[in-house]
């Protein structure tokens, strides 16, 4: 507020800059349509408001007739001009900027009850219908858009606030329900003991069940044998089990049921085979560096595999041509056979010697 103690002030304590506008403000304020703005009774007897909007007004005016319609909304058009003339007016001798200033000085001077209602999550059109028809204040959309920018951090802070806090509302409360209900209640009943209605005595029952429900708590009642406590205890147990159960019993579980066989036989089978270190079910961890031996590094006595194909083919001639077979006795050899080792030096030997006498016959045809 612009206060100035060396300065002349109106009434409101406002300083005056300008005293020849405020003359023609305090004129235009006395002007009779303007004073009784508050109150104006119709032909009819209806008292109107003109310092409403004029949609209002024409909404209480329409059983009047056409003459006195347009009479009064003449008299309205001049009352607003009047207005807009006094407000203009007092800025002046103020002191006060007009243009932007004055929008923002609208939307400040209704900050405290604008961030009310925007803390409490009211839209944008909500505010500007409370606003325009129950504060009486010409606010518009740009109004609420610079609002919301200018309080952002504040309305943030009120919503969040009003999110989380519930003591506000008196309901919310469970007493404070029970009261209500109660009150519900035994006004049913003074009702019901004048005359009896068959929705009000269904009211009360409902009411009845309400209080019952807020002190007792909403319970579910199930008459039968029916084996549900058994089954979620079962289904809990079964959960449990599955999760202690790694991924490698699983997998072992699936393939001994797909290919007949228990699951301690399967298991013993992997661990009792070639690669029994390396299935993952041993609880010492295998040594990563052991070098498994593979048939292909083992040396073979091609001699006795040899002896032994030979005895082997015998052995099925005699049980074929119906001769006793006496495994304990060896076959009679009757000559040494060469062995795969001799045979493949004896290739070798005709290859090198084939090779030299190329070599001897080139020689000497060189000569």
């Amino acid at each position: 507020m612009a206060q100035h103690m060396s300065m002349e002030v109106d009434s409101e304590g406002y300083a005056i800059f300008r005293r020849d506008v405020y003359e023609e403000f305090l004129r235009l304020s006395l002007e009779p349509d303007y004073a009784n703005r508050g109150s104006y009774t119709a032909s009819d007897g209806t008292v109107l408001n003109m310092a409403a909007f004029a949609h209002t007004i024409k909404k209480n005016i329409q059983h009047l007739p056409k003459k006195e319609q347009q009479a009064i909304l003449t008299l309205k058009k001049r009352i607003y001009s009047l207005s807009n003339k006094i407000t203009m007016l007092k800025k002046q001798y103020r002191g006060e900027k007009i243009g932007r200033n004055a929008k923002i000085n609208l939307v400040v001077e209704n900050a405290d009850r604008l961030l009310e209602l925007a803390g409490r999550m009211f839209p944008d059109d909500e505010i500007l219908r409370i606003a325009n028809e129950e504060w009486h204040v010409p606010l518009r959309g740009d109004h609420i858009k610079e609002f919301r920018d200018r309080y952002v951090e504040q309305i943030a802070i009120l919503q969040q606030e009003y999110l989380r806090n519930f003591s506000s509302v008196r309901l919310s409360h469970k007493r404070a329900r029970l009261e209500e209900l109660s009150w519900l209640y035994y006004k049913s009943k003074r009702h019901l003991e004048l005359f009896y209605d068959e929705k009000i005595h269904k009211a009360m029952q409902g009411t009845l069940e309400a209080m019952r429900k807020e002190i007792e708590g909403d319970r579910l009642t199930i008459e039968g044998d029916i084996q549900v406590q058994v089954e979620h205890i079962i289904e809990t147990q079964k959960r449990e089990a599955l999760r202690r159960l790694n991924i490698y019993e699983i997998i072992m579980a699936r393939a001994a049921a797909k290919i007949g066989l228990s699951g301690l036989q399967l298991l013993g089978d992997l661990n009792q085979s070639y690669y029994s270190r390396f299935n993952g079910f041993l609880t010492k961890e295998p040594e990563r560096t052991i070098d498994m031996p593979y048939p292909s590094e083992i040396g073979y006595d091609f001699d006795k595999l040899t002896t032994a194909k030979i005895s082997n083919e015998m052995l099925l001639e005699r049980a074929t041509s119906g001769n006793p077979v006496v495994i304990n006795q060896p076959p009679p050899v009757t000559a040494v056979p060469m062995t795969v080792k001799d045979q493949l030096l004896a290739m070798i030997r005709q290859k090198q010697g084939k090779v030299n006498e190329t070599r001897n016959q080139g020689l000497t045809t060189f000569d």
